[in-house]
């Protein structure tokens, strides 16, 4: 079987390239999007077309509910379970959708991280949400250079996530 990616930014044409390929290829459609999967979810959402979604099979799309979490190891899971569910069946599957991180995910793997105590976490968040970004990445700074210097500096999650680990394990 031979996998196609087709990724990029929002309204770069993805959903209707894949839909124009799937058909010609006679193939089904995962779709990696992190917002599509949560059922009801429909505005504010990139969910292809309900015609398109009648003609090819288009998988991951509405089926978690909105309460429940779904991550990029969920994603890499199904995926994985599509894939080989549809080996015996297609030469080719297409994956597509604007959430790179799951199809790094599902291409790549994850590294594992470990479980962080509950304490860690809310110490850590009060310090943001009392002292801000600014102050959390001069933490990060102080505490794990190394995850600093590659750490998306903008994104309070990605600092949050590598000060708990650092907080917790001693390690970057």
């Amino acid at each position: 079987m031979k996998l196609i990616i087709i990724a990029g930014p929002t309204a770069s044409g993805k959903t209707r390239l894949a839909f124009d390929l799937a058909k010609q290829l006679n193939c089904e459609i995962i779709y990696a999007d992190s917002r599509a999967i949560y059922k009801y979810m429909d505005i504010g959402t990139a969910k292809p077309p309900k015609e398109m979604l009648k003609q090819i099979k288009h998988h991951l799309i509405d089926i978690v509910e909105p309460d429940q979490i779904f991550n990029a190891t969920d994603f890499a899971k199904r995926t994985e379970e599509i894939i080989l569910h549809k080996l015996e069946n297609s030469e080719y599957i297409i994956i597509t959708g604007g959430t790179g991180f799951y199809i790094n995910t599902y291409l790549e793997g994850i590294a594992p991280v470990p479980n962080i105590d509950a304490k860690i976490k809310q110490e850590l968040r009060n310090f943001y949400y009392s002292e801000g970004l600014k102050a959390i990445r001069e933490l990060l700074k102080a505490k794990d250079p190394k995850a600093f210097s590659v750490i998306d500096k903008n994104n309070p999650a990605r600092i949050l996530r590598a000060l708990e680990v650092v907080t917790q394990t001693g390690k970057s």
